[in-house]
């Protein structure tokens, strides 16, 4: 902060607790005029679940996007993720033809892209 960065993205992806625990710990650190965002890089393997269970306990914190929850080929699971939660879902980055990019699009699969 100390050198003019008005954003942190916080990687997770170690375990719904320690992931929680130390997403809380960032924010009391920044504190809250400082953007924060997560992305789990798809570590939570096809668990949707946890990716809720995580994303509720850090929801109050204004986490400004969760990044790519799930693995980027479970469309559903990321759906499921966006219905679930208040925090915007990124993703995208891991799809590069212009038919896998209409299929999100159309299916509204992701906040950011």
């Amino acid at each position: 902060m100390a050198d003019g960065f008005r954003g942190v993205k916080l990687k997770v992806g170690f375990g719904v607790e320690e992931d929680a625990a130390v997403t809380h710990a960032v924010r009391e650190a920044i504190g809250p005029g400082v953007a924060l965002m997560v992305d789990a890089n798809h570590a939570y393997d096809y668990d949707a679940v946890d990716v809720v269970r995580l994303g509720r306990m850090i929801e109050r914190l204004d986490i400004g996007w969760f990044e790519e929850p799930v693995p980027p080929e479970d469309r559903e699971g990321h759906l499921y993720v966006k219905r679930a939660l208040s925090i915007p879902v990124a993703g995208g980055e891991c799809e590069f033809t212009r038919l896998g990019f209409r299929d999100m699009f159309v299916a509204h699969t992701f906040d950011i892209v």
